[in-house]
């Protein structure tokens, strides 16, 4: 027994590390792209790692089979990729989610007749602030696709 314990232990940070919480921290780090890709890659590879482990070991003259085992620590690696990719996708959507309600709204406030002289002051106002910050918000939207 203790060959098949000792042998799978390399994988013991796969189902001790409170995912969640684990996600949380890597949400508020705010990470890169690339970030993202090497550790969903590394999960990745530690899953394909896996599924070419031998499921049964025969010590002395007992044969252990490691299948349920081998199973579990598969679908950790996938809900760790999932994770990882559900919170890159959360991410990607409220950024897109921001830039359209900007977008709607600055184009709904622009299109709308001014009534009189403070309203088309306003209204010109907002049209040069958003000119203004035209690189600023299309520095937003390269993430965006890229993610």
């Amino acid at each position: 027994m203790f060959f098949c314990r000792s042998y799978w232990e390399r994988y013991k940070t796969l189902w001790e590390m409170d995912k969640e919480a684990y996600i949380r921290r890597y949400a508020k780090a705010n990470r890169s792209l690339k970030h993202y890709d090497d550790d969903v890659t590394k999960y990745w590879n530690q899953q394909t790692k896996i599924e070419h482990e031998d499921t049964s070991h025969v010590v002395n003259f007992v044969q252990l089979d490691c299948a349920l085992l081998k199973e579990q620590l598969i679908s950790h690696c996938q809900q760790w990729r999932r994770n990882l990719l559900g919170l890159l996708n959360k991410n990607a959507s409220q950024g897109l989610e921001y830039l359209l309600n900007l977008f709607s709204d600055n184009t709904r406030t622009l299109c709308a007749t001014p009534s009189d002289l403070n309203e088309l002051s306003h209204k010109l106002r907002i049209l040069l602030e958003f000119r203004s910050n035209s690189q600023a918000i299309e520095a937003k939207i390269l993430p965006i696709e890229e993610t």
